[in-house]
């Protein structure tokens, strides 16, 4: 259901107790000094920085949230997934890890290009020429809000089958809201609404400037249903409490880590 209007603001405070009773949510401060290390030597070339802009610090933060939460070792096999320019998964490579990166924008299959030092796996995040429990890490950076339709389902239910059992996703940032609703930008929209695979039923918003088609925007028990099977999953929430410390135009305020039972 489309609403031509901007989408509802929530209450942080709401979605905090919410996710509290739902999960093990763990708050924690980055360290500056291990941050700025970090980007002085994660050794991206400067292509990346002018791709990204002023958001270049939003992504390494992220990507520097990941390499902490999933405390890698040089016997993981890793994949980056919905990765598109990222090199995160080359940074990883350089440490001695068997790495990947996924994309719909990559050739279907299984290929190596001259502008990459991993391979690249093209095609959906939900069918991957994996076998069964082959790898053991797994990272989706602002992406899983873009997956349309059931496709966030779709995704989840195959990172089981192809991660082995204590393996690790960090999935992040996460957006909330208390309502379960989803975001577009107008001129996107009318550019291509006839391609976008919106859920029924689901409440949909305009965001003037938002440079997105769709963006999934969780409520807690939402989030829960369709990503949290606690029969398979072990999920916890990190909750970042000094962005402002780190720079401006900063949202990466939640992250999940699942742990695969």
């Amino acid at each position: 259901m489309l609403m031509n209007q901007e989408e509802p603001k929530s209450n942080p405070d709401v979605i905090l107790r919410e996710l509290k009773n739902n999960f093990r949510v763990i708050d924690i401060l980055i360290e500056l000094k291990d941050f700025k290390k970090f980007c002085d030597t994660v050794g991206y070339p400067r292509s990346y920085g002018r791709l990204f802009g002023n958001f270049l610090n939003e992504k390494l933060l992220e990507h520097y949230i990941s390499t902490i939460l999933l405390d890698f070792s040089v016997n993981d096999r890793f994949i980056d997934i919905a990765a598109s320019h990222s090199h995160y998964a080359e940074y990883i490579h350089k440490k001695g890890i068997e790495s990947y990166k996924q994309d719909l924008i990559f050739p279907k299959g299984i290929t190596v290009s001259r502008d990459s030092d991993v391979p690249l796996i093209g095609g959906s995040a939900a069918n991957l020429p994996f076998r069964d429990n082959y790898f053991t890490r797994m990272t989706l950076h602002c992406s899983i809000e873009h997956f349309e339709y059931v496709d966030d389902i779709n995704y989840i239910n195959e990172a089981s089958r192809v991660l082995q059992p204590k393996s690790k996703i960090c999935i992040l940032p996460l957006y909330f809201g208390e309502e379960y609703h989803i975001v577009t930008d107008p001129k996107i929209f009318e550019k291509e609404k006839n391609e976008i695979r919106f859920e029924e039923n689901v409440p949909i918003y305009f965001k003037k400037g938002f440079g997105n088609r769709h963006c999934r925007v969780y409520s807690v028990s939402e989030f829960k249903n369709r990503l949290a099977d606690d029969k398979i999953w072990q999920v916890e929430i990190f909750h970042v409490l000094n962005l402002n410390d780190i720079g401006k135009e900063l949202y990466c305020e939640f992250a999940a880590l699942f742990i695969k039972k």
